[in-house]
Order: C-alpha cells, then structure tokens, then sequence
C-alpha cells in the first residue's frame, strides 16, 4: 500500500511581511549615503551622526489594517522627559513602484517629512530606501540619500 504524502511548499513572505513582519516589526537606523550627480558620499553609521540617546531608537512597522508606524527612543533617553513613543503615524507601500511612505526622523534631513522612499533592497534582516530630491523638491536635482535600516527581530 502507498499513502499519500502532501508535499509542503514554503510560502515566501510577503512585502508587507517583510516590512512589518506577522504582528510588528522592529528596524534600527544602520546607514545613510548621499549621492550628489553620480558621487557617493559615505556610508555613514549611526554613531557618525547620531548623538549616543538617539543611536537605538527603533522604527516600528506594525502589520495591522491602520499600518501603524512608531518612532520610538530606545534605552538611552535624550533627555529626562523623553517619551517612549518620540512619533506614531502610518506607513504605506505601494507595489508598482516600490515606494513606502512613512514618517522618518533623520538628523541630516533637520525635521521629519513623510517621504517617497524607493525601495532598492528588502530582505528580511534589511530593507534599503532612496530618496530623489526630485520628488521632494520642485527644483531639478539629481541627488538622493540612500538609507538602511537593519532588523535582527523574528517574524
């Protein structure tokens, strides 16, 4: 007699998946290069332009119908009245284009703008985004900040 056997197929993650994992998904600030008319400059690490209070803030990613999206301080705080949650909004990610909006909070940006990021690599432990100054500015620029983001959380 022969049984049947069901043949189990991996199911590849999804991009959302990817981005928020099943439930949230935790991502911390690795890198970011400027490219200025073809000419990288860096990569630059956290610890180069991050004071130590804002190097483990997190960027939380939540996998839920709102798309949830926190910026959070880590363990080391700025300041003593720092809260925990420094910003929450949504997030976006649009398939044909590749883009995901959020809210990210950069150093070298000077505030916090709710950008069209491209995104050029995602992997479960990376995601890199690029930002054109041509979709931010009205003015022709060929320039770009180039950032990732690394996660070591499980799905």
């Amino acid at each position: 007699m022969s049984g049947c056997v069901e043949k189990w197929e991996p199911k590849p993650l999804t991009v959302t998946q990817l981005i928020a994992g099943n439930e949230k998904k935790v991502w911390k600030f690795h890198s970011i290069e400027i490219i200025d008319e073809g000419e990288v400059e860096g990569p630059y690490s956290a610890s180069e332009i991050y004071l130590p209070c804002s190097r483990d803030n997190e960027y939380i990613f939540y996998n839920n119908e709102e798309k949830t999206f926190e910026y959070t301080s880590g363990t080391i705080k700025c300041s003593t009245s720092e809260s925990d949650v420094l910003l929450s909004d949504a997030w976006s990610y649009t398939t044909v284009d590749a883009t995901l909006e959020f809210a990210l909070p950069l150093a070298l940006f000077g505030d916090i703008y709710i950008l069209p990021f491209t995104v050029k690599k995602l992997t479960d432990t990376e995601i890199v985004l690029e930002v054109y100054f041509t979709k931010v500015y009205v003015e022709e620029t060929d320039a770009s900040y180039r950032v990732t983001l690394r996660s070591d959380s499980s799905r």
